[in-house]
C-alpha cells in the first residue's frame, strides 16, 4: 500500500511537471484557433472538419486534428464527425459578442518571442522586451494591445462602476485611458457624468471606435497627448 501511494505520488509530480513544460502545445493550439475564427465560423452549430477547413481555407486533417485538439481541451463539443462550440467558447471565443477575448490571445502571440528570450534577460539583467520595438508604434500590433485592454476590462469595467459612487459628479478624466473602457462604463452608470479618455493619438483612433460601438460618443470623448509633457487642458 505504502508503495502504491508513493507510486501515485511520483506519477502525479511527474505530470504535473510535464503538463508545465509542454504548456505552450495548448497555448499555440488555442492561439491559432482563434487566429483561423474557428470559433465564430461555429457560432451558429455544427460542422464538419471538411466544411469548416474549406471556410477557412486550410488542409482538411490538418484542420481536424486542430478540432480535435480544441475538443480535448474542451474548446469544442464532437458528435461523430461534426463539432461545435463549447459553452465557453460560445461565451469568449466568437468575434462580435460582448465578452470576446480573442484580441488577449493575439495579444499573447505577440508577447512569445519576448518570453523565449527570458534566460538572456536573467543572464544580463536587461530587458528584452523591447529588442524589436520601433519608435512608431506598429498599426496592427497596437490595434491587437489596445482591444485586448478592453477584452480585459469589458468585465472588471461594470464591476468598478458599480463599487465606485461617482454620483453628482460632472466631469471624469481618463488619464492614459486606452479603449476608454472604464470611462464608458462611469459615463453609464452616471447619466449626468461627461468623461474624456486622454491618449496618445494612435491609441485614440482605437478608442474613439470603441466609444462609437458603445452609443457614447455624446458623453465620452477623446484628448490626444502625452501624460507626461503635455496639458491636460483647462476647465471650459
Amino acid at each position: 500500500m505504502t508503495l502504491y501511494i508513493k507510486m501515485k505520488t511520483i506519477q502525479s509530480q511527474f505530470d504535473y511537471i510535464t503538463d508545465i513544460s509542454i504548456g505552450y502545445w495548448k497555448s499555440q493550439a488555442l492561439i491559432t484557433a482563434v487566429e483561423l475564427e474557428i470559433f465564430t465560423h461555429l457560432r451558429k452549430g455544427w460542422k464538419s472538419a471538411a466544411s469548416i477547413s474549406k471556410l477557412i481555407k486550410t488542409d482538411k486533417r490538418a484542420t481536424e486534428i486542430l478540432l480535435d485538439a480544441m475538443v480535448s481541451m474542451k474548446f469544442l463539443e464532437k458528435n461523430g464527425s461534426v463539432f461545435k462550440n463549447s459553452p465557453i467558447s460560445d461565451c469568449f471565443l466568437v468575434e462580435g459578442l460582448p465578452y470576446y477575448q480573442g484580441n488577449r490571445i493575439r495579444l499573447a502571440k505577440n508577447l512569445w518571442n519576448n518570453w523565449s528570450n527570458l534566460g538572456r534577460a536573467i543572464q544580463t539583467g536587461k530587458p528584452v522586451a523591447f529588442d524589436s520595438a520601433c519608435k512608431k508604434a506598429d498599426p496592427e500590433r497596437l490595434n491587437v494591445f489596445i482591444s485586448a485592454m478592453r477584452d480585459f476590462a469589458v468585465i472588471k469595467s461594470k464591476q468598478v462602476a458599480k463599487i465606485i459612487d461617482l454620483s453628482g459628479r460632472k466631469r471624469l478624466l481618463d488619464l492614459g485611458g486606452g479603449p476608454g473602457s472604464y470611462a464608458i462604463e462611469f459615463a453609464k452608470a452616471n447619466p449626468e457624468l461627461h468623461a474624456e479618455v486622454f491618449d496618445l493619438n494612435d491609441v485614440t483612433k482605437i478608442t474613439k471606435r470603441f466609444i462609437k460601438e458603445a452609443g457614447m460618443e455624446k458623453r465620452v470623448k477623446i484628448k490626444s497627448g502625452e501624460c507626461i509633457n503635455d496639458d491636460y487642458g483647462k476647465k471650459e
